[in-house]
């Protein structure tokens, strides 16, 4: 919603300190290119009345640029079946505003060994057509988005996503011989479980020992925090074990921001981010809310959802 431009005032009441706790100064940006494509954005103000869009700080009637923001959170990845379009666009963006860290979430796909196609023999053979069934093949390409957009510049934070925990439930339950093309990662992964080494999972594991310190990957149960916002959930896990969703976050004692639900949502404390990868991902059937966007976490605290429109473009000012 556009928030409000009125001074707060509440009854006495539970209901009334909800409202006020949730009270937001704030309005909606739209942008019209041409008739048949707008852009669209929210916009927080401090009780000042100062805002940030974009990179343009407006401030006692002023605008000046900045040049970065807290952290820019990607929506989902899967880096196999990234969209390049999204992710040339963002890149733009960091040449304008540049993130202190960047958030990745459900940045391995897990294509190459999907439980959920394992009785599925057709999906099966066209996997193996173009090689995509190689979990070598696809963790590869899970460095080379990283490394093609230097977002190790960022010093991203790895988010331990539904689809990281492919690989553990890979090793625990197939079987290696029926799977040869596999059969030298499953090895050294279940051998690097066996000895320890992946208590936040494989896939924390092998991008640890590949980038060190520059890296920093979460547990499902880590923290992770920046200007009071926690990051460090992917959404797919609720209280005690259950399903997750926008609807219990929004009841924490924290601001959250999470991904897995593919489409941007802000309840009251909460927000998720959409999809950097392709829309249609081959289980996504019939009407979809599934969008192309992302995060930005300002250095405010405020936070703005960056949604793409049909032609994987999000703004007009960025030429300027």
């Amino acid at each position: 919603s556009t928030g409000s431009c009125t001074i707060k005032n509440y009854t006495d009441s539970l209901s009334g300190a909800t409202g006020e706790f949730h009270h937001v100064y704030g309005a909606v940006i739209i942008e019209l290119k041409d008739d048949e494509t707008f852009y669209i954005r929210q916009i927080t103000a401090d009780d000042d009345g100062s805002f940030i869009d974009l990179n343009n700080k407006v401030e006692k009637s002023k605008v000046s640029k900045i040049k970065n923001c807290a952290a820019y959170i990607y929506g989902d990845i899967h880096a196999s079946q990234v969209y390049e379009p999204i992710v040339k666009e963002t890149n733009k963006l960091f040449s304008k505003i540049t993130p202190r860290r960047v958030v990745l979430h459900d940045l391995f796909n897990g294509e190459s060994i999907n439980h959920h196609e394992e009785k599925d023999p057709i999906a099966k053979f066209h996997k193996m057509e173009s090689n995509r069934h190689l979990l070598k093949k696809e963790i590869e390409g899970v460095y080379n988005f990283i490394d093609s957009n230097n977002l190790i510049k960022y010093k991203p934070i790895v988010v331990r996503s539904n689809h990281d925990v492919f690989i553990e439930k890979w090793i625990r339950e197939f079987d290696w011989k029926k799977d040869l093309a596999n059969s030298k990662e499953y090895m050294e992964y279940t051998l690097a479980s066996l000895e320890g080494k992946a208590e936040k999972g494989v896939l924390a594991y092998l991008l640890e020992r590949k980038y060190g310190d520059d890296i920093t990957c979460l547990g499902l149960d880590n923290s992770f925090k920046i200007n009071g916002w926690e990051l460090g959930q992917h959404g797919h896990l609720g209280s005690n074990g259950s399903r997750g969703s926008i609807q219990q976050f929004r009841k924490l004692n924290t601001k959250t921001i999470t991904g897995h639900i593919h489409h941007p949502c802000r309840k009251e404390g909460s927000a998720s981010v959409g999809i950097t990868c392709h829309k249609d991902l081959g289980y996504n059937h019939g009407p979809s809310n599934w969008a192309y966007s992302g995060i930005i976490l300002h250095e405010n605290e405020k936070i703005q959802h960056i949604i793409f429109s049909e032609d994987n473009k999000f703004t007009t000012l960025l030429d300027g």
